[in-house]
């Protein structure tokens, strides 16, 4: 096989074995709730959206909004606030659509002091946002960004499949007799 092809294809199997998220929830029916004081009782509805690729705002009485993104869940603070202490002070993210592909951490830039990592999970659906007895100052931010999935087997397998196919295209060929190229006189 000629070298440029054995590049294509190497491209081709690469490209086809990359896994990505960068579509993540878009297209997805989300719903956000208040829940307090357990998780058990929902206190308000921020409403039910389809993410699009800019992200959804939801909106909790100008107090705070999340913007639901492909692959991140941002919080903001626009004012002071304060949540009472409970075993559940907080919002529920629900996917209608399917389970959430990917689990959700804490980014690093988030600024709500004393929110830690016990007060936020995924589970299937749902993710949920725990944010009794902080108190929130105006401007303050919890950023949540996806943690890549890991690979399906079938993923593996197509790697490993192209893997296989390039070392065979591309296998020395020290064993094969040579022809000698004559020479015309």
């Amino acid at each position: 096989m000629k070298p440029h092809l054995k590049h294509l294809a190497f491209y081709f199997v690469a490209l086809g074995a990359a896994t990505t998220h960068a579509a993540g929830i878009t297209g997805d029916m989300v719903s956000i709730d208040k829940y307090y004081p357990d998780t058990s009782t929902r206190t308000f509805s921020m409403g039910t959206q389809s993410i699009d690729a800019s992200g959804s705002t939801y909106d909790y009485f100008n107090d705070l909004t999340f913007i639901v993104a492909a692959d991140t869940i941002t919080v903001n603070f626009p004012v002071a606030s304060n949540f009472s202490s409970a075993a559940f002070n907080g919002f529920i993210v629900t996917d209608l659509t399917r389970n959430f592909p990917f689990t959700y951490v804490l980014d690093p830039h988030s600024t709500l002091a004393g929110f830690t990592s016990a007060d936020y999970s995924t589970a299937g659906n749902q993710f949920s946002v725990n944010i009794a007895g902080l108190r929130p100052r105006q401007g303050n931010t919890l950023i949540f960004t996806a943690l890549a999935p890991v690979p399906e087997p079938e993923t593996c397998g197509m790697l490993a499949a192209g893997l296989c196919i390039v070392a065979a295209l591309t296998r020395p060929t020290a064993g094969r007799a040579r022809r000698p190229v004559s020479s015309a006189a």
